[in-house]
């Protein structure tokens, strides 16, 4: 579903500049955000 990667996406940026540069694995509505696009 390209709207939900869209918006994991989105929230995995704004975790991003919460946590600050270390590389955190993110669940965002139950699904597990790889890092394979940063």
């Amino acid at each position: 579903d390209a709207l939900a990667l869209a918006v994991a996406d989105e929230m995995r940026k704004i975790y991003t500049k919460e946590l600050g540069p270390t590389p955190v694995p993110l669940t965002v509505l139950g699904q597990a955000v790889a890092e394979e696009d940063v």
